[in-house]
């Protein structure tokens, strides 16, 4: 209790989600501005993290959740571009498994959008298998 009355759970969740949203577009916007020598972004672990974190949050809409995925596929592929270290490619690989799985469970006209990039990386994912065999 605060000043005597009872906490609106649902309020506090709602606020709490905006909170999270409003430190995401902090550091989304903090990860386009800031490019590498490369050209690319730095990639934020920090909101890497958000992302993961608003992923579990049922508050989070469709339009978030298809973003965060995305994210999450461009940045392993840049971490995987840019490994040298076997094992670490395809732990690498792995980790895009695990995104697939998330991008499976978007409604079919958000599939259907990301879906070259799903293809892309299941093909390589599919090569190292077969290579792995």
């Amino acid at each position: 209790m605060m000043n005597g009355e009872p906490i609106d759970l649902a309020e506090y969740q709602r606020k709490e989600h905006e909170r999270l949203l409003h430190w995401r577009e902090i550091l989304l916007n903090q990860e386009l501005t800031e490019i590498t020598p490369d050209g690319l972004p730095n990639v934020s672990r920090h909101l890497t993290k958000l992302d993961a974190i608003l992923m579990d949050d049922p508050l989070t809409d469709l339009n978030l959740r298809t973003e965060a995925v995305a994210r999450a596929a461009y940045i392993s592929a840049l971490m995987y571009q840019e490994e040298p270290e076997p094992i670490i490619k395809h732990l690498l690989l792995l980790s895009v498994r695990r995104h697939h799985r998330q991008f499976m469970k978007l409604p079919k006209c958000y599939a259907d959008a990301l879906a070259p990039i799903w293809s892309k990386w299941l093909d390589v994912l599919e090569k190292e298998e077969l290579a792995d065999a």
